[in-house]
This record gives C-alpha cells, sequence and structure tokens, in this order.
C-alpha cells in the first residue's frame, strides 16, 4: 500500500528554519539581517498566517508550509490544502507499522546433536512461531541462527513450529523430523562463572536465536530467544569446566581462547588446572599387536598437586587419574584392552606428573586397532571428571 510520506519533508522544514528559530543569526558587515531565498525545487516553505498560502494547484501540488501562526504545516494535496495530523485519532499521516512477531523457543535436549563431519556440530532445536501485518503483507519471514541481521533458514508459512530441512540424524542415531538444524559454532555468548554449580570457575554457552520478519514497505520486526548450548534448555545452563574446554567435542562450540585461558587459571586466578595434548603415534597402526597408537602430552601440569588431594592422587582408576584408549573406524569405536600402562609413561614419578611428561598408548594382544583405524579417541579421567581428547592416525 502506498503511504503519504510527509516524515522526511517535515525533517527537512525544521532544518531549513533552524537559523531562522536558533539564537545567532547571519548578518551582513553593516548589520543587516540576510534571509536566504529558497530555490523553487525546494519543498517546504515558510508564511505567517494561513492567508497567506498560494493557491493549491498542480503547481504547488506535493509543497510543504509551515504557517507561523497556527503553528502548524500544511501540505498542499489533491483534495486542497491540509493541515498535517501526524499522531492521535484524527491522524492524516499514515506511518507504515512494522509486523507483530511472536517467537518461543521450544525445546532441545543435550542429544539432539549432528556431527557436521568438519569438526563441528549442528544442534536441532522446535521452535513456534506467529507474524502478521495489520497494514500490509509479510514478505519474508525466518530465523538468523548467527546474529548478523540476515535470515538464515525461510519460513515457508507466517506461523507455525515445523522447519521443511531435511532431517539429518544425531550422533545417538536418532532423528528430530521438523527440529531447525542449527549450527553451533555461531551466533554464541561465552559467559564467565564464579562459583557457579559448585565450580570455582566455568564457561556458560548462550546460544542466540532470532526470527526476523519483513513488510512489503521494508520495515522489519526482530524476536530474540537463547537457550543453553550445551543441554540444549532453556531453563537452566550445563557449565563448561576447566578441563571441558579442553575437550574435542566442546572445542566444536567455538569457544575463544581468552575464555579457554581464564578458566583454566592461565590468565586468572582461577585454580590453575593441568592441560594435556594428544598426537598421533610414529608407529604404523595394524602391522601388529604392541604397536604405539598416540602420545597424551602433559602441557601443563597446573596446580595438580593441589587440585587432587594426597589421597586421590596416583595413577590408576581407583586414583585420581588414569587414561584410556579406544580406536575408531567406520564400524564404530573399540576399546583398546590396557591401552595404557605404567610402563609406558615417560617422567620422573607417575604419581606427580610434571610439564612435558608423556604417556603411550598401545595396541593390546587382541589387535583392537587395525589399518581401518582412522581415528583415536583418549579419555582422561582426573578426579571427578572426565574429557575427551581425539585424533586422527595412520
Amino acid at each position: 500500500m502506498r503511504k503519504i510520506v510527509i516524515l522526511l519533508c517535515l525533517l527537512m522544514m525544521t532544518s531549513g528554519l533552524s537559523g531562522c528559530i536558533g539564537d545567532s543569526e547571519v548578518e551582513t558587515t553593516d548589520g543587516d539581517e540576510v534571509i536566504p531565498e529558497l530555490s523553487d525545487d525546494w519543498p517546504t516553505y515558510y508564511v505567517p498566517t494561513s492567508n497567506d498560502l498560494p493557491t493549491c494547484d498542480s503547481t504547488t501540488q506535493g509543497r510543504l508550509y509551515y504557517v507561523e501562526a497556527d503553528t502548524n504545516f500544511q501540505a498542499c494535496m489533491s483534495t486542497g490544502w491540509q493541515v498535517v495530523e501526524i499522531g492521535g485519532p484524527n491522524a492524516n499521516v499514515l506511518l507504515n507499522s512494522a509486523p507483530i512477531v511472536t517467537a518461543n523457543f521450544v525445546s532441545s535436549d543435550d542429544d539432539a546433536l549432528a556431527d557436521d563431519g568438519d569438526g563441528t556440530y549442528s544442534r536441532m532445536v522446535y521452535l513456534s512461531w506467529s507474524a502478521m501485518d495489520l497494514d500490509g503483507t509479510i514478505v519474508s519471514i525466518g530465523l538468523d541462527y548467527d546474529s548478523d541481521g540476515v535470515i538464515d533458514i525461510p519460513f515457508s508459512s507466517n506461523s507455525g513450529m515445523l522447519s521443511d530441512q531435511t532431517p539429518v540424524t544425531s550422533i545417538g542415531g536418532d532423528v528430530y523430523g521438523g527440529s531447525f538444524i542449527i549450527p553451533m559454532e555461531v551466533g554464541n555468548n561465552y559467559i564467565q562463572a564464579e562459583n557457579y554449580d559448585d565450580m570455582p570457575c566455568s564457561i556458560m554457552i548462550q546460544k542466540n536465536l532470532m526470527v526476523i520478519a519483513e513488510d512489503d514497505d521494508g520495515a522489519k520486526s526482530y524476536v530474540p530467544m537463547v537457550f543453553d548450548g550445551i543441554a540444549g534448555s532453556a531453563e537452566g545452563y550445563s557449565p563448561v569446566s576447566p578441563l571441558d574446554v579442553q575437550d574435542t567435542y566442546y572445542s566444536a562450540f567455538g569457544i575463544p581462547q581468552s575464555d579457554a585461558d581464564w578458566v583454566t587459571g592461565a590468565t586468572s586466578s582461577c585454580p590453575s588446572y593441568p592441560t594435556f595434548s594428544l598426537a598421533d603415534h610414529a608407529d604404523t597402526i595394524g602391522t601388529g599387536t604392541s604397536e604405539s597408537i598416540v602420545t597424551v602430552t602433559l602441557d601443563d601440569a597446573g596446580d595438580w598437586s593441589t587440585l587432587l588431594t594426597e589421597q586421590e592422587n596416583g595413577w590408576g582408576d581407583d586414583y585420581g587419574y588414569y587414561m584410556s584408549a579406544y580406536c575408531i573406524n567406520a564400524n564404530g569405536t573399540i576399546f583398546v584392552e590396557g591401552g595404557f600402562s605404567p610402563g609406558d609413561y615417560t617422567g620422573v614419578d607417575i604419581e606427580n606428573p610434571q610439564t612435558g611428561d608423556t604417556w603411550t598408548a598401545k595396541d593390546s594382544s587382541w589387535a583392537d586397532c587395525d589399518e581401518e583405524t582412522s581415528e583415536v579417541e583418549v579419555r582422561i579421567y582426573f578426579g571427578d571428571d572426565r574429557f575427551t581428547l581425539i585424533t586422527t592416525v595412520s
């Protein structure tokens, strides 16, 4: 629908009068006031009274005049001179209203994740939305998942709760039909938390989504939604621990290095947790039953001895820390029996490891790893926590 566009003209008129109604005036060198003349194509004008308005005809139609005596604006329209009323019950200037939109995050869960195959994950979520435009038509509506103000997933209707996207299979083997598939590495807020959920320091990942609707006059409405990126819940947040930030899974959530350094105590007063790395071993997998497959390196011991009490410290699944290995191929994940042993530790004291110490995992006598192995997963148990490192192997 076409609107009577007056607001811009009002602003232009106000700008044109600023020299007249301000405190300063332009004068000649003799002290006489200079009154500038408006060019014929200037669409806004000034008259002392309404009697001074020119004839409203084809030559003046569309012009806007400020009438000083009445302190109002009058426009020359096809029906003659008309006082401009912008608001209130007698308004004759129609301003476009943006669409009315409501949208809600309905559900997801910690298992509703799909492996994108490139080191990233996508979360499947359910939403509900409804939109209407009281003075026009909605021409586009959809979901923005990376917070750039642009629709990434268009909706096929102005109201609904199901996506038109092709369903994908979650990492647990389930299919969430009608869900929206949201990349997890973008559109996140990372919140540093102290003394939350019994953790001295942790990171929470707040996922941002936004429904955007635009009408036929270009007006847009935005409805933001937030939820927990880890558990997929709108009711609370699952904190990421200092050890979790090293986990291969959590690294796919795009946690900035500055936040990882903060939570592990590298750049903060948080407890300094140990950091590890995992690398493929030079041995070729599948050539025997005792070849080395991967090596874990303690990159920084941190406050190891204070984080684990004297009673807790020590190697073994009944003590402070332990490691286990799994070979991954197209058929699934296979546990490596006895993959880590004290004899494959390199360092001074396995009970109290220091920065630079290493642990090497070896294939078992059952040949759990073969030439089809593409990745090796190592699970590191430290106190009550566990996290996972994964690396490609050959």
